[in-house]
């Protein structure tokens, strides 16, 4: 019946908050150890939101087509498992990139203006995402 509700995370769930917990500790660990990728991110987001925004769309139609395109070629198929695993961790680091920018944003707002360190900004954007995800159809479309 949750499937029908068409929502990543929902409440009542129990091993859905244990993916959710090691899910945060898996992006904290990344904006802890690549701290200067996430912060190059960061300052994309927050100095060209829209353009970061159509690029991240575009690279999510596009990807599947050099995939299939790199796939029928010998030398291709050398190069798409490197693909994928670039693909992947460029998403985490966007993705831990995206929280702290949520997390951020909502803090200087209640600060006045005043940046919150990163720990805090990445544990604000997260829970307010992971909160997102628990409504129905929104959810779908923040993920």
């Amino acid at each position: 019946m949750e499937f029908l509700k068409m929502r990543p995370m929902a409440p009542s769930i129990g091993w859905l908050w244990v993916v959710a917990g090691v899910s945060f500790l898996v992006y904290l660990l990344i904006s802890a150890v690549f701290r200067h990728p996430v912060e190059a991110c960061l300052v994309e987001v927050r100095e060209r939101p829209a353009t970061s925004f159509l690029i991240g769309m575009l690279s999510l139609i596009l990807f599947p087509l050099i995939l299939a395109i790199l796939g029928f070629t010998l030398v291709g198929l050398i190069v798409v498992p490197f693909l994928m695993a670039a693909a992947v961790i460029a998403v985490l680091l966007g993705k831990a990139a995206i929280f702290e920018w949520i997390g951020q944003s909502l803090g200087m707002r209640v600060r006045g203006g005043k940046t919150i360190p990163w720990l805090l900004a990445l544990s604000l954007g997260f829970l307010i995402v992971l909160g997102l995800y628990c409504v129905p159809f929104l959810g779908l479309v923040v993920y």
